[in-house]
């Protein structure tokens, strides 16, 4: 059709003109047989077809498999177009009944790959599937990377749960306990499953032991495991390890520590002779370097054990003054003295208990346990005492209802001295024997006869009698002292007082469920780190930070800080540099005492160098005390002194008597006159502040103050010389209790007062504190706009130019800036953590300063006043006022 089609036209075209009309038959030919060799206009479809026969056959082979191998179009192609539906492509009963068996077949055939045989089975039913066979394969399966607790499913269903330190750790509850938690603690009872801290058992002669592990400790930060009160097993203990002979550098993490009780027979050998058993528990942080530095200290020849106890023992923490009574409530001592029928059938207590001395170890216990009946709070015991006990199976013991059990008080009088005595009785326990734990994890009796045991019973809610086949479980309970009193530490008399109770494993949920159902609080990590901050205590790891765990843990959390910064929009986000705050992710330790020493290297050049320049923090105790008494020597005047009102009018008299002036007379004698004209002249400008004059960098120096009220100690002399701390990149814990309003943050800067914040302060006890000026050098990056083209004269006055750029996160270059000389007022440390004190009202932190920056401190505080700084959370302008505590 296209040749006849093209002829026709030419044709056409000649009849026209009558040249065209002669036209000889021979050149017609010779167009004829050249009509291939013209530029073609059409494709011959045979040619094409046959050299294209492959890619068609298999074009008809897919659209014959589309219409399901019998030619007809696909199941959804034969629906009107009114009930074509997106769904029915993921459910078949979208579709007519007429057409879901051919859209199986088509599912089959080109959307579900191909599967094997294992996975093309149906599967299981859930009957099959909860099967406690099938259930233990699949928990053990998920335990592959991050190991459970044995309270793992009871916290998974209630808690957020985190893969922390290679386990499965519980972190918070999933309801709102922030204040629950204190109520818990201070009023009540809050539990804690603690059993992710390894036990490391060492055993040998009681002399090579102490040899070998006073390469990792010193007796400088306090009792070690060699200390008279520890090592007879009467009294529990805590110290920090260090590896081998790198005191005070090179800290590895704080344990705890429990001798094992001896016998009377044994008591009477010599020491060296004694083989001796100590139980460590280390935080899971840093268990394997723990356990390597121990096993290399203990060596191959000195006759030492070493090995871990890591999934042998469980341990609970309940804190609060009710723990006392719950456990009194829970745990009844079990009846030890039947004998068995047949010698081969004789059961693990049987056989322990047939001794004399173990059965008299067993009736003191006994009756001890019934004296402290009589004890309204563990806080009146003796602090850090052991009481070793065997109970009777908790799970039969366990109340109907959730109840809330509360001290007695017809029972409550003054406890004899024998209640509270450590006698070496009340410490024997079979808990240490590896045979008798087997034994009792082996022999415990399974829920389901229990259960049936319960149906048979006549009256619901009694107890069922098992006789000897009910089980006896070895239990210790440690002692926890808490808040001692209200001096140097936060919190009320008594806040954090509990027991500690350690269980052979297996037996994680029998008593868990038997302490909740008596009215305990369940907790996680997040809950503990509260309660050490509300006790003035640090926590680790997220509070030690000379320690490679501690390093790791900082290293994460600035991770997740700026993972969730970077998931605000730009405008949401605060510019820290303009804030003051040249690292509100990460703190800087080391780079602050560089910039320190910059600082002082212009007046002294005689400075102590540190080689390897690392972090040391001071725990001697001998060194904090004296810089205690040295930074807060007035705390002996205001001892007495009760109330808040009463001390400052102690104060204000003291300034009239050294001003001698009407004016200050005047101010100091009536506190709210002075507040609200404070008041009216900070909100009109006329207030004499530091705002525009004192907040300069360091335009007033501590010298400047009034000889009358600054110490007049000279720059040349050390202040902190008969303390004893030369190294410049050693920091001090402290404990910081804000003075008025106001809350910090973790990560938040702690700085030098000037003298006229002091004074300010001396005149006005509710002086708010200085402002930070805002840093408008520095200014976000900014985004350059599409088909942007500026113009030279564009480009200077552009709102960058003369700019300091940080990253998108509002973070300065540190190399570039000095972190003394950053803020308003010098910097000297930093808070690893701080929050609102709900047992004081008040705002509190736990920090860390550099040696360097107390000596300024004490050089510049008030005469007879304890020292003072300022605190600044990192998205305020605002100082405040805080006191300032050493950790002891």
């Amino acid at each position: 059709m296209a040749k006849s089609n093209t002829w026709t036209k030419e044709a056409n075209r000649g009849r026209g003109g009558s040249g065209n009309m002669q036209q000889s038959k021979g050149e017609v030919t010779k167009r004829k047989d050249d009509v291939m060799s013209i530029e073609a206009r059409a494709i011959n479809v045979g040619e094409f077809a046959k050299a294209r026969s492959a890619e068609i056959n298999t074009l008809m082979k897919k659209v014959n498999v589309f219409k399901g191998g019998t030619g007809r179009r696909r199941s959804h192609q034969q629906l009107p177009r009114h009930m074509r539906r997106r769904a029915s492509s993921h459910n078949v009963k979208r579709l007519p009944r007429r057409l879901r068996d051919q859209f199986a077949q088509e599912k089959d055939k080109v959307e579900a790959p191909q599967k094997d045989e294992a996975k093309a089975r149906p599967k299981r039913s859930r009957r099959h599937r909860r099967r406690h066979s099938n259930l233990r394969q699949e928990f053990e399966r998920r335990q592959r990377q991050h190991a459970w607790l044995e309270t793992h499913l009871w916290h998974a269903k209630r808690f957020k749960m985190a893969d922390l330190w290679g386990m499965r750790i519980p972190v918070q509850p999933s309801d709102k306990s922030a204040r629950a938690t204190y109520r818990a603690v201070a009023k009540h009872c809050l539990i804690q499953d603690i059993s992710y801290h390894g036990v490391i058992e060492v055993k040998g002669p009681q002399d090579s032991v102490l040899e070998a592990l006073s390469h990792l400790t010193s007796q400088q930060t306090g009792l070690t495991f060699g200390s008279k009160v520890y090592i007879s097993g009467s009294h529990h203990g805590e110290l920090t390890l260090y590896r081998k002979d790198k005191y005070p550098h090179s800290a590895l993490c704080p344990v705890d520590f429990l001798w094992r009780a001896l016998p009377s027979e044994e008591q009477e050998k010599q020491e060296s002779r004694v083989e001796r058993h100590l139980w460590i528990w280390v935080h899971p942080a840093c268990y394997d370097t723990v356990l390597t530095e121990i096993t290399d200290v203990c060596g191959q020849d000195t006759g030492i054990a070493v090995r871990g106890l890591k999934d042998d023992l469980v341990r609970f923490r309940l804190r609060g003054p009710l723990s006392h009574p719950i456990l009194l409530d829970a745990l009844q001592a079990a009846d030890v003295v039947s004998m068995p029928t047949d010698s081969s059938d004789e059961t693990w207590w049987e056989k322990f208990y047939s001794k004399a001395e173990n059965a008299q170890s067993h009736q003191e216990q006994q009756s001890t346990w019934q004296k402290l009946q009589a004890v309204q709070s563990s806080s009146e015991l003796n602090p850090r005492c052991v009481m070793a006990l065997t109970v009777r199976d908790p799970r039969i013991l366990i109340p109907q209802k959730r109840t809330k059990v509360m001290v007695d008080p017809a029972k409550v009088k003054v406890p004899p001295s024998s209640s509270t005595s450590s006698s070496s009785f009340n410490c024997l326990s079979p808990l240490w024997d590896a045979d008798v734990r087997e034994a009792v994890k082996t022999t415990q009796v399974v829920q389901h006869l229990l259960n049936q045991e319960r149906s048979k019973l006549l009256v619901p809610g009694t107890e069922p009698n098992l006789g000897r086949q009910e089980s006896r479980i070895p239990v210790l309970l440690l002692h926890n002292p808490g808040v001692k009193g209200q001096g140097s530490r936060q919190g009320i008399m008594g806040y954090g007082t509990g027991w500690d109770v350690v269980l052979p494993g297996g037996w994680a949920m029998g008593f868990w469920i038997a302490l909740i159902y008596r009215g305990a609080r369940a907790g996680g990590v997040r809950e503990s780190r509260s309660c050490s901050l509300q006790q003035g205590l640090p926590h680790f790891p997220e509070d030690s930070i000379d320690t490679e765990a501690g390093k790791a843990q900082a290293e994460m959390q600035r991770k997740e800080m700026e993972r969730i910064q970077g998931r605000k929009p730009p405008a949401k986000r605060p510019n820290y540099a303009k804030l003051g705050i040249p690292s509100p992710f990460n703190l800087e330790w080391v780079k602050l005492v560089d910039d320190w020493r910059k600082e002082i290297e212009n007046k002294q050049t005689n400075e102590h160098s540190n080689a390897d320049s690392s972090v040391v923090v001071v725990r001697d105790h001998v060194k904090l005390q004296s810089l205690n008494a040295v930074m807060n020597h007035a705390d002996r005047m205001a001892k007495n002194v009760k109330g808040r009102k009463e001390l400052m009018e102690r104060y204000k008299a003291e300034v009239v008597a050294v001003s001698g002036k009407g004016k200050s007379h005047k101010r100091c004698a009536s506190g709210s006159e002075m507040e609200l004209t404070s008041l009216k002249k900070l909100k009109t400008g006329d207030a004499e502040d530091v705002g525009s004059k004192e907040l300069k960098p360091e335009t007033d120096s501590l010298e400047q103050a009034a000889p009358s009220r600054c110490d007049t100690s000279s720059e040349d002399t050390d202040p902190l010389a008969s303390v004893g701390l030369a190294d410049p990149y050693m920091y001090v814990c402290v404990q910081l209790s804000l003075i008025n309003k106001g809350a910090p943050g973790p990560n938040s800067v702690i700085c030098l007062p000037s003298a006229a914040d002091l004074t300010q302060l001396e005149n006005n006890p509710h002086y708010g504190g200085p402002m930070e000026p805002v840093h408008k050098e520095y200014v976000l990056p900014r985004k350059p706009k599409k088909n942007n083209t500026k113009s030279a004269d564009d480009e200077k006055t552009d709102e960058t130019k003369g700019k300091i750029i940080t990253d998108k996160l509002g973070v300065p270059n540190l190399e570039d800036i000095n972190l003394v000389k950053f803020c308003a007022r010098k910097v000297i440390g930093y808070l690893t953590n701080g929050v609102h004190a709900l047992s004081t009202g008040k705002g509190y932190g736990v920090g860390y300063c550099c040696v360097l920056g107390l000596r300024e401190l004490v050089r510049g505080k008030l005469k007879d006043r304890p020292a003072v700084v300022l605190v600044r959370d990192t998205k305020s302008l605002q100082y405040r006022f805080a006191s300032i505590n050493v950790q002891v």
